[in-house]
């Protein structure tokens, strides 16, 4: 399949960051890049000012320090944050995520049934990707429920 036809599987839909820090850049990066989406269709949440700043002028996506305002026409949420702060970020996000949205976690070391129980949400996926995928060459485990 060409890169157009793979842009195509992802026209319209909306996509919501929590985390931009180096991993979500670098998804963020890479969905550009190969035309998959364009900034449009891209928030990215972060509490930190400096980096919503940074993927702002690097990629020209919406940016936002509220988690609960990035999901809320999110078609797919991609959970990019470290794993000490999921309990936090789960909370913000309990019953706020759009019942038919994908959420896609990145998350190490937190269950796909601990994210269902605390986002109160059954559409997920967990991937687990690797350091070289912040070059665009690395790889990427996921599980998915049902």
């Amino acid at each position: 399949m060409g890169e157009t036809q793979q842009g195509a599987t992802l026209a319209g839909v909306q996509i919501a960051f929590i985390g931009s820090g180096a991993m979500g850049d670098a998804i963020i990066k890479g969905l550009l890049a190969r035309q998959m989406v364009t900034p449009a269709q891209i928030v990215a949440g972060d509490p930190v000012v400096a980096r919503r700043e940074q993927v702002h002028a690097d990629y020209g996506v919406a940016v936002t320090d509220d988690n609960v305002a990035a999901v809320q026409a999110a078609d797919i949420v991609i959970l990019c944050v470290k794993p000490q702060v999921a309990g936090k970020v789960m909370a913000q996000l309990a019953g706020r995520i759009p019942e038919e949205a994908l959420v896609l976690s990145i998350m190490a070391g937190v269950s796909i049934a601990t994210m269902a129980q605390g986002l109160g949400h059954v559409r997920i996926v967990r991937s687990i990707p690797n350091t070289p995928a912040q070059l665009g060459m690395g790889m990427t485990v996921w599980t998915a429920t049902p």
